[in-house]
């Protein structure tokens, strides 16, 4: 360690771990089913986060690794599911579960879709930014002399 930072603590640059998330992600639970038509290969997943590029979801099996697989998102009870065309990157067991989690990159959808995903996106973090905790108090019930 040179002089000039001697006190500091330095982390080498082997140690790093790289930002691998270029995008924000939002932490919230939905629902998804991933398959085509056919009913029998039709999977629920739940959805953990989701970012415009891609999400995280939990299911009780390995889903199959597909080139391109269909996904459809369900923001809401009111408004019809995204369809999107998306890609198993990675999936892991976890072990205390046994469940599994798996990342989705998505590879296509339509830009009508995709702007209702950044619109929710943008609604969902707002709204998430805008809630505080209030912690001045909890025993006030009244004015106290």
């Amino acid at each position: 360690m040179s002089e000039s930072n001697a006190g500091e603590a330095v982390e080498p640059e082997a140690t790093k771990e790289p930002e691998r998330r270029r995008e924000y992600r939002l932490n919230k639970v939905l629902g998804a089913v991933l398959g085509g038509g056919d009913e029998s290969l039709r999977v629920r997943i739940f959805v953990i986060n989701i970012s415009r590029s891609g999400l995280k979801a939990t299911h009780q099996t390995r889903v199959p690794d597909l080139e391109d697989q269909q996904l459809q998102l369900f923001l809401s009870t009111k408004e019809p599911p995204l369809q999107i065309q998306a890609r198993v990157a990675w999936q892991k067991e976890l072990a205390v579960s046994g469940m599994f989690e798996i990342g989705f990159q998505f590879s296509d959808m339509s830009d009508q879709d995709a702007q209702r995903l950044e619109d929710f996106i943008r609604k969902e973090a707002k709204r998430e930014e805008g809630k505080t905790l209030d912690l001045s108090s909890p025993w006030k019930f009244g004015k106290h002399s």
